[in-house]
């Protein structure tokens, strides 16, 4: 059950909690952990003074989706076995621009092709939450029964077997009847 799957705008994205794991590694030149930049600065070299707060921030371009989710969540979801479902909720919250962990722990890095608070679009912020499946044993169609329903139902059931009843009676008429008429033959 290493298959993750994240629902965003409808859609479907699927990713592996090995992979995840992989990219949570700050270890790694290219980690999708990200800081919130105060505003955007034209400079190349970034300071904590420069960055909203040291709360890192997982970046979902690196897995094919949109925004940012606290790394904390995504790190929850790379590790939690009992899951496979994950619903991404916007926080109807935005990040001016957003610099990467190894611009923001090593001044003076290389940024190229960083993130390094530089000119974008405002960056949404998401919440993960646990989905439910909601698979019923291969039909999509799920019937809830209504009250009105539940009632037809009886109701047809009750004049099913009051028709039975009648046939029944009718032919139990009928076979008395031929009984007569064979014993005053």
């Amino acid at each position: 059950m290493d298959t993750t799957k994240f629902l965003q705008f409808n859609k479907i994205f699927l990713s592996n909690r090995i992979v995840l794991q992989n990219l949570l590694d700050i270890n790694k030149p290219d980690s999708p952990v990200v800081y919130i930049c105060n505003q955007v600065y034209e400079k190349l070299l970034i300071t904590k003074d420069e960055v909203k707060s040291d709360i890192p921030y997982f970046n979902l371009s690196s897995i094919g989706m949109f925004g940012i989710v606290l790394a904390s969540e995504m790190q929850y979801v790379a590790t939690d076995n009992k899951n496979q479902i994950y619903v991404m909720i916007d926080t109807k919250v935005t990040a001016p621009t957003i610099v990467s962990y190894q611009i923001y722990q090593y001044p003076g890095s290389n940024v190229v092709s960083s993130n390094h608070c530089q000119q974008s679009a405002p960056i949404k912020i998401y919440d993960i939450k646990i989905g439910k499946s909601t698979y019923n044993g291969g039909s999509n169609k799920k019937q809830k029964l209504t009250k009105k329903r539940i009632n037809n139902i009886k109701k047809r059931n009750t004049h099913k077997s009051r028709d039975i009843k009648k046939r029944i009676t009718q032919k139990s008429r009928h076979i008395k009847k031929k009984r007569i008429l064979l014993k005053n033959l």
